[in-house]
């Protein structure tokens, strides 16, 4: 039977689950922990919908998969620049109040896109516009929210929580995805991004009946831009840190870009409608689920060279996709892709948090939502690769990239998390 579960200070105190069989749901022992998974499920269920909208809008105005990749990068290019201050915010305010403010403005622009859907008036210059408004959001939510794990469970069922939230994000992408292929062939665009808004509404809702103090609160704070900068000096003193977040960045630059130029690769390749496109996208969340899954089942010795396969298996098997193109072949290549990438959030996101200083906690995981801005510039090489060689040379290229870096990761690590 499972010891009770510590409640860190921070915490309302909770009943953990107790049982072998529930150990792989432990952390929903803490009610703050459920309302924050049920937030995290609404947000993705809203955001996974959109991508399907969102892309094949981009792709039906502008039939290019440069444009595609260059939408990404307004949305990654606001993550990259906001990041930062949204950590420095985590490690200075409440992060649950931060957390619902910058889910109301997701919601908020959502809103204002679908209105000008609806007048049959949007131009790719207004994707751009909440591309980017949607990122700085999403910059500013990610840190608090990813802090708030381990307010809640403290560090031993950290772990677990992690997974169950990667769980949680994979599992939309089954959900979303399916709902947003719909949509599209039955209300259109406009319904996907006020489905968006009514998501983030009730999402923002859930953060309300949340008891947890946050941590960041009360005690002396030094200057705004000092926060970010001691943040900064801290990872570069840590080798084990500055390592997994290395890690990430080539996995988010070259192992995901290939989520951007899907719509293109359904739509020209495969010669899929937009309902296929979001059924196609179906077997990335299955994958997903399955990687999760694993990860929360179980808890494996060796984590982060478990976490450098997942990026290499990554560089594979976008090789596979781009040089064997049919619909079996995606359908395979997309799962085992989406298990992959599980792996690598879920274990990036669990090593990063259990080896750095409480005090640091928000600005770090600013800084590893800054290498997923770093991903639609992959998205942008991508798809300039494509425009001049073809979808199908420029994932093998991202791949073989993929491969070549984690290959180097390997060969000169000297961390003993890895």
């Amino acid at each position: 039977m499972a010891k009770e579960a510590p409640t860190p200070p921070a915490a309302h105190p909770q009943p953990p689950h107790r049982g072998r069989g529930r150990r792989m749901f432990r952390a929903l022992g803490y009610r703050d922990y459920r309302l924050l998974l049920l937030g995290t499920f609404l947000t993705q269920l809203g955001q996974w919908t959109l991508q399907i909208g969102l892309g094949w809008l981009v792709f039906d105005l502008t039939k290019s998969p440069l444009q595609l990749g260059l939408v990404a990068v307004f949305m990654g290019g606001a993550m990259f620049t906001f990041a930062p201050i949204g950590g420095a915010l985590a490690d200075r305010m409440n992060r649950v109040q931060l957390m619902m403010a910058s889910q109301i403005l997701v919601m908020v622009v959502a809103l204002v896109m679908a209105v000008l859907v609806v007048a049959d008036v949007a131009e790719i210059w207004h994707i751009y516009i909440f591309a980017a408004l949607s990122g700085g959001s999403f910059a500013l939510n990610g840190p608090s929210r990813n802090s708030l794990l381990f307010d809640i469970v403290g560090p031993e069922h950290l772990p677990n929580a992690i997974a169950l939230n990667s769980l949680a994000m994979n599992s939309m992408r089954i959900v979303g995805p399916s709902i947003g292929g719909v949509m599209l062939a039955t209300v259109g665009v406009e319904g996907v991004f006020f489905f968006q808004a009514a998501a983030y509404v009730a999402a923002a809702v859930t953060v309300t009946f949340m008891r947890v103090v946050s941590k960041s609160t009360g005690g002396a704070k030094p200057p705004f831009f000092q926060t970010i900068f001691d943040g900064v000096a801290y990872v570069r003193r840590d080798r084990t840190i500055l390592l997994l977040l290395t890690t990430t960045v080539v996995s988010a630059f070259f192992g995901m870009a290939y989520m951007q130029l899907m719509p293109a690769y359904a739509g020209d390749v495969l010669g899929l409608s937009g309902s296929g496109f979001g059924f196609l996208m179906i077997f990335l969340g299955i994958g997903g689920v399955i990687g999760s899954l694993a990860v929360a089942a179980t808890d494996p010795p060796k984590k982060g060279r478990i976490l450098l396969a997942a990026v290499l298996v990554t560089g594979v098997l976008q090789i596979v996709l781009g040089g064997f193109a049919s619909l079996p072949v995606a359908i395979i290549t997309l799962m085992g892709l989406g298990a992959a990438g599980a792996f690598n959030l879920a274990m990036g996101n669990t090593l990063i948090q259990t080896n750095l200083e409480d005090q640091y906690r928000g600005r770090v995981m600013s800084l590893y939502f800054m290498s997923f801005g770093l991903q639609p510039l992959g998205a942008l090489l991508g798809g300039g690769l494509a425009e001049f060689l073809g979808l199908e040379a420029a994932m093998v290229i991202m791949g073989c990239s993929v491969l070549i870096l984690a290959g180097s990761l390997v060969v000169f690590s000297r961390v003993r998390t890895f």
